[in-house]
């Protein structure tokens, strides 16, 4: 077996966490996804992007001690991460379009990010759109930015490969 096929099927290092994937057998409603060992592949990867954060652990758990399929646990790499604020999961559209008036554009960026490897909810995409170019800067943004006008106060040539002061 190659390495890299051996580094995906190991398992995580939370094993003495017993989670409800190790509870009761597949389709007894112990997993977030009724019928589960039922789903073809395909089906399973675009019911994966509805679901929250602590939701595809369980299913990342389950998945690695039972089939360890590449292509789910791909998919499931790619979704699992954390959320653009606190308890983003557990909020509906509307309540997401709320707290957004108040975001900065790093928190914007973050949010629409996730969106699109989510539930890519159509309401709280456009309402990213219209709020970011007049969202404030996050701290780093602001710094990079002064940074970035310090520079070319100087003398420096901030966008090529080049930095030849005057």
């Amino acid at each position: 077996m190659r390495m890299l096929e051996r580094l995906r099927r190991r398992p995580h290092a939370d094993v003495g966490d017993r989670g409800p994937a190790d509870a009761g057998a597949p389709g007894d409603g112990s997993l977030p996804i009724a019928n589960y060992d039922g789903i073809d592949v395909k089906q399973l990867k675009r019911s994966l992007s509805v679901l929250a954060q602590v939701d595809l652990a369980v299913i990342e758990r389950y998945e690695r001690s039972h089939q360890a399929r590449p292509v789910v646990l791909n998919r499931l790499r790619w979704l699992r991460g954390s959320e653009p604020m606190p308890g983003y999961d557990a909020l509906d559209s509307e309540a997401i379009v709320a707290a957004l008036s108040g975001a900065d554009a790093a928190t914007l960026k973050a949010v629409r990010g996730y969106e699109r490897r989510h539930r890519d909810r159509g309401e709280v995409r456009a309402e990213v759109e219209r709020v970011l170019p007049t969202a404030p800067l996050s701290a780093g943004e602001g710094r990079a930015r002064d940074e970035q006008a310090r520079l070319v106060r100087a003398g420096f040539e901030v966008r090529g490969t080049t930095t030849d002061a005057p």
